[in-house]
């Protein structure tokens, strides 16, 4: 500890005193790993930051890691709710601090700690000598192709005058947290790249990664998910509760699209849940269950669009603000998701309930119809599941 006093005070008078005439060097991310970035694993991984020494002093950064590169607050919860500040059981990572392009300052060590804003999904504490804490933080972002990125948020004002002077900084993430895995890597091994964004003092610069995540083995992941649906009618009307579950082991490819076909014979569009479109009434409830995260996801269904180009949004609330994009087809029966992100989901149920604005009608003259569900991997392996529905509650 006294060592990391005179350390840091060096650096505080060396700050003051006016830096020394530097190179100036520009900014850079770089992100590698000694064992490589296998599809699906927790490998640990170190991030390398070099800063624009000419732009003037840094106010924050941003690191948006690529997409399907994910942590698991699930591997300990009581870092985001009841474990003591910066505990060793919460510590994901240690790394350097780059002052002057001369110094480095004491160790640095990462906490996993409660969210320091209800839009961000994990906090993290990067403390220095244990004088000197940066409060960051996590947010799980949707990109424009669908899929999930994690953004990262740190602050740097919180350094004051020694802000200025550093040139460079380093940070290994822990590929396990208290003894269960922590990081996990895509299961598509081209889902895009990481970009390092910082604000200066005279500019805003952003940095792809380069070397970046490399993931390899996607191909060989098993991809295996399986799917079940029941259907009920209601005893006084033809309105149907149905619902559906999509069900994967969490060591396999995540699912990339799915397709769900109905059998019409059994089950048919209900057109009195047009008064439902466009409006702030849900249509039904999906509850997604992931090994990264503590509790499930709880997300509500809305009809959009027009009754010929309707779409189902299934819209999960912050902090993990997902839309999935249901595309409807009464020509075919069928409801086509697109683009889903990512994330490991052990468990997805969606359920519509019934009532006379039920979004389907049952037939008991024709209770029974084979359903169809075809899914795509993110390793872009393809699975079809079929099942003979019987609709429950019909007379007899």
């Amino acid at each position: 500890m006294r060592a990391a006093r005179l350390t840091l005070s060096l650096i505080f008078v060396l700050t003051m005193l006016g830096s020394p005439s530097l190179a100036t060097a520009a900014q850079s991310l770089s992100i590698s790993s000694p064992t490589g970035f296998p599809a699906g694993g927790d490998p640990t991984y170190a991030t390398n930051i070099g800063l624009d020494t000419g732009a003037g002093a840094p106010s924050s950064l941003t690191i948006r890691l690529m997409p399907g590169v994910l942590a698991s607050p699930a591997a300990n919860p009581s870092c985001l709710t009841t474990a003591p500040p910066d505990s060793a059981s919460c510590e994901i990572g240690t790394g350097t601090v780059s002052i002057l392009g001369l110094l480095t300052a004491p160790v640095v060590t990462a906490y996993l700690v409660p969210p320091p804003s209800p839009s961000d999904i994990v906090g993290i504490d990067l403390v220095s000598g244990g004088l000197l804490t940066i409060h960051a933080g996590g947010k799980l972002v949707q990109t424009v192709q669908g899929n999930v990125q994690t953004v990262l948020s740190v602050p740097l004002s919180s350094l004051g005058p020694v802000a200025s002077s550093v040139s460079s900084m380093s940070l290994t993430i822990n590929g396990k947290l208290d003894g269960r895995p922590f990081n996990r890597m895509p299961t598509n091994c081209s889902p895009g790249q990481s970009s390092l964004t910082v604000t200066y003092a005279n500019r805003t610069e952003t940095t792809v990664a380069s070397p970046d995540f490399r993931p390899t083995g996607c191909a060989a992941l098993p991809f295996a998910p399986k799917f079940t649906a029941t259907a009920r009618q209601d005893a006084q009307n033809s309105g149907t509760t149905v619902t559906t579950k999509v069900a994967q082991a969490a060591d396999q490819a995540a699912t990339a699209a799915m397709v769900l076909t109905l059998p019409h014979s059994t089950l048919s569009a209900n057109i009195q849940a047009v008064s439902l479109q466009n409006t702030g009434t849900p249509v039904g409830l999906a509850v997604a269950s992931s090994p990264l995260l503590p509790k499930p996801l709880r997300g509500q269904i809305f009809l959009v669009g027009t009754p010929l180009r309707s779409r189902l949004k299934i819209r999960f609330p912050p902090p993990a603000a997902l839309t999935l994009t249901g595309v409807v087809s009464l020509a075919n029966d069928s409801v086509t998701i697109p683009a889903v992100p990512d994330v490991p989901l052990t468990n997805l149920v969606v359920k519509f309930p019934g009532g006379p604005k039920s979004l389907l009608f049952g037939n008991c003259q024709a209770p029974k119809g084979p359903v169809k569900a075809a899914f795509t991997g993110q390793n872009g392996k393809s699975v079809t599941d079929h099942q003979a529905l019987k609709l429950a509650g019909c007379p007899g």
